[in-house]
């Protein structure tokens, strides 16, 4: 009981002294001599500035070290699309179904540390259409729930598609054929 008397009386102490020191303060300053005044602004100016110059370098330390490991996680995930999609260009084997979902629950666990909130939204949008599914009935809308994330990762990254329309990336991964049934698709 007697602790928390004294825990309300020590919160008491510290709203006054939050309240009155700055009025003080202020007053104090008021009453000063110009020459004081204008060294006590300008240590105060140079104090924020330090303060704000600090928090900005460690926002882009931080955002740096995030790049690294975004651009990482993301790639493995282009990668593993170039090798499912460019397979039979290249004369090369497809990934293995196990080989497939090992990829995937490692890029899942890279969206988990990594992503913004918008990549890993995009990608829940993604699992949730079924692009098995997608493919089968309408190609088209399965290369442009890719091309949603593929522009969500390089937003992350930050990128500017805005000069690029839907289905530019994704039709990277396509012939001319397929170019060209995606632009019919667009145009509809």
């Amino acid at each position: 009981m007697q602790s928390k008397i004294w825990h309300i009386v020590g919160v008491g102490l510290a709203a006054f002294a939050g309240l009155v020191l700055p009025i003080w303060f202020i007053y104090a300053l008021a009453q000063a001599d110009i020459g004081v005044q204008s060294g006590v602004l300008a240590l105060i100016g140079a104090v924020t500035a330090g303060l704000i110059a600090h928090r900005s370098a460690m926002k882009r330390e931080i955002a740096s070290r995030h790049f690294d490991k975004k651009r990482e996680a993301y790639m493995g995930l282009v990668n593993l699309t170039f090798d499912i999609m460019m397979a039979d260009k290249l004369g090369k084997k497809a990934p293995s179904d196990q080989q497939l979902m090992s990829k995937i629950a490692r890029f899942k666990k890279d969206l988990m540390v990594w992503a913004d909130a918008n990549v890993i939204k995009t990608w829940m949008e993604v699992e949730a259409s079924n692009l098995e599914v997608l493919s089968e009935e309408d190609p088209a809308q399965s290369l442009f729930v890719w091309d949603k994330l593929l522009r969500a990762m390089r937003k992350d990254l930050g990128k500017d598609d805005s000069k690029l329309a839907d289905g530019d990336l994704v039709a990277l991964f396509l012939n001319a054929e397929g170019k060209a049934d995606l632009k019919k698709v667009r145009s509809a």
